[in-house]
């Protein structure tokens, strides 16, 4: 289901388009869309409250989005994240490597959002721009007891649509002893509609601690 769902992000993101390019509602592939993300939401915690976002663009205009309805973390494990949200997982760590990510925690502009979980954030995602730049940001902050990684794919303004892009990302060590947690930061240079997360991940200490 989540390759589905992924391969129709655009068909969706084209229904309100702030570029004017939007699909027909009823186009097959909205449908689809559409389908699929109601299936997905009927067992995931999904976005309910409508909120919108306003992007700088690199030539100095501006650009106005809705967030979509998407979940934030799909039953594969993938996070679905948009400018001015903090989403927290709980991700446990052992000699075997993580277990498998929960939704633990989620603000956007608007607060916190309510979430029917006890589970406390240990790895946390804040994805924003930066003031008086196009240039995106991620915080990325791990409290677990394992060098973590993860891959990213960036949503970009393309034309009168969005087009995805694998980025690269750097790992994101373990707190040094008697520090509560590591900060790392990404960096791009330009205005994105939307990050997913996907395959997160413990490595040796001993890995490369090369960004790829």
């Amino acid at each position: 289901m989540a390759r589905c769902f992924l391969a129709a992000l655009a068909a969706l993101f084209l229904m309100e388009d702030p570029a004017g390019a939007a699909e027909p509602p009823g186009s097959p592939d909205v449908a689809k869309a559409q389908r699929t993300l109601a299936e997905l939401c009927a067992h995931t915690a999904c976005r309910t409250t409508p909120w919108r976002f306003t992007l700088r663009l690199s030539d100095g205009g501006t650009l106005e989005s809705p967030v979509q309805p998407y979940p934030y973390l799909d039953d594969h494990g993938q996070l679905y994240i948009f400018p001015g949200e903090t989403i927290g997982l709980a991700v446990q760590s052992d000699s075997s490597g993580i277990g498998y990510p929960e939704l633990a925690e989620v603000s956007n502009p608007a607060g916190p959002v309510t979430l029917n979980t006890s589970r406390k954030a240990t790895l946390t995602f804040s994805f924003f721009q930066m003031e008086g730049k196009p240039d995106m940001m991620l915080r990325v902050v791990n409290t677990t007891n394992a060098t973590l990684r993860y891959d990213a794919t960036l949503y970009l303004p393309a034309g009168n649509g969005v087009r995805s892009v694998r980025t690269s990302t750097c790992p994101v060590p373990q707190p040094q002893p008697g520090a509560p947690a590591f900060s790392g930061f990404e960096q791009w240079p330009q205005p994105i509609f939307m990050l997913i997360v996907t395959n997160i991940r413990a490595v040796e200490k001993t890995a490369s601690m090369a960004c790829q």
